[in-house]
C-alpha cells in the first residue's frame, strides 16, 4: 500500500506480512520501510514491475519493459529475478554478521569494490567491515561484521553510485535475531585466603538453574573495592556447557581463580559473569561474595 510501513523493500508481498503491496517498491535508503514508489504491475496485477523507467516503462499485460532495461536490482524474464541474495546469522546482541551477494547481468563485469554495506541513512564512508569476499565467476559474494551500541538501525547492501539511479540498487536486511545472553545466578565461594590473595571458586553455568543461551565458553571474574574495579579477568571454562542437560561430571566441576595483589583492610566484592560463544557474549554479573581483608580475614 502506498506509504504503508513494510519490512521488505520490494517484490511479491502482501499487507498481512507487513510488506509492500504489489506494484509498490521503496527506492529510498533514508526511508527503506516506506513503500512510496508505484513501479507498476502486470498479469492482472499479480506481479510487480521492475523496469528501469518505472511504471510508464512497463507493459501492464506482459510485464515487458519498453526500454528493454530492468531496474539495476532485477534481471531475467519480465525483470523478476532479484540479483541480490542475503544471509543474516543469529548473533549476540550488538553484533550483526551477514553476507550479501550480487549477480552480474549478461555481459556485465563487476569490479571487486562494486558492492558495499552501510547502516542507517548513510551512503558515505566508513562502510561496514568486510570479513571475507569471493569475486570469482559472475557473482560478488561478501561477508560483513558490524558491532554497534545503542538502538538498531537498518543495515543494507548496495551496488553502484547513490547519485546515479541507473546504476544504484540496494537491499535491506531483515530484522536481526539474537541469542539471549547468559545470566549467572551462583554466588562465588572463598576457598582459601592469605594476606594479599584470595582463592575464589564457583560452579559452572547450569541451564537448569541459570538462564540464557549456551554454549558457555568462559567466565569473567570481577573484584571490586567499593566502586573501584580491582580486577576484571576472563577465565576459560573447564568444559563447554551447552543448553542441553549437563553430565554429572560437569555439574560438580568447579572453576577456580587465585586473586592476587589485594591490600590488607579493604572490603572486597566478587561477582561472576558467564560468557557464551561469539562476539559480545558476556552476560549479566551474578550475586556478590563479600569479604574483608585483614590479618585473620573473615567472611561476611
Amino acid at each position: 500500500m502506498n506509504g504503508t510501513p513494510c519490512l521488505k523493500d520490494s517484490g511479491y508481498c502482501d499487507e498481512v506480512e507487513g510488506q509492500c503491496d504489489l506494484g509498490y517498491v521503496t527506492e529510498s535508503v533514508e526511508f527503506p520501510s516506506n513503500c512510496m514508489t508505484f513501479s507498476g504491475c502486470f498479469s492482472s496485477c499479480s506481479k510487480t514491475c521492475h523496469c528501469s523507467g518505472g511504471a510508464e516503462d512497463c507493459n501492464f499485460l506482459t510485464g515487458d519493459c519498453l526500454s528493454s532495461t530492468c531496474h539495476p536490482r532485477w534481471t531475467g524474464d519480465q525483470c523478476q529475478t532479484d540479483r541480490f541474495e542475503t544471509r543474516l546469522e543469529k548473533t549476540n546482541p550488538g553484533v550483526a554478521i551477514f553476507s550479501c551477494s550480487f549477480t552480474a547481468s549478461s555481459g556485465q563485469s563487476l569490479p571487486s569494490d562494486y558492492m558495499q554495506a552501510a547502516v542507517g541513512k548513510s551512503t558515505t564512508e566508513p562502510w561496514i567491515i568486510r570479513i571475507s569476499s569471493d569475486t570469482s565467476g559472475t557473482t560478488l559474494n561478501y561477508s560483513f561484521i558490524h558491532e554497534y551500541m545503542g538502538p538498531e538501525e537498518p543495515i543494507y547492501c548496495f551496488v553502484g553510485v547513490p547519485e546515479s539511479s541507473s546504476e544504484f540498487a540496494f537491499v535491506t536486511l531483515p530484522p536481526r535475531d539474537f541469542f539471549v545472553l547468559p545470566s549467572y545466578n551462583g554466588v562465588p565461594e572463598l576457598l582459601e585466603f592469605g594476606y594479599y590473595h584470595a582463592a575464589i571458586g564457583w560452579r559452572q553455568w547450569d541451564p537448569s538453574s541459570d538462564t540464557g543461551d549456551g554454549p558457555i565458553v568462559g567466565y569473567k571474574i570481577y573484584v571490586r573495592s567499593g566502586s573501584n574495579v580491582v580486577l576484571a579477568k576472563e577465565v576459560q571454562a573447564p568444559s563447554i556447557v551447552t543448553n542441553t542437560k549437563r553430565s554429572a561430571e560437569n555439574a560438580t566441576e568447579m572453576v577456580m581463580y587465585n586473586v592476587k595483589g589485594l591490600e590488607a583492610g579493604p572490603t572486597y566484592s566478587v561477582q561472576i559473569a558467564a560468557i557464551r560463544d561469539g562476539i559480545n557474549g558476556e552476560g549479566e554479573q551474578g550475586p556478590a561474595l563479600t569479604f574483608t581483608s585483614r590479618q585473620g580475614w573473615h567472611l561476611k
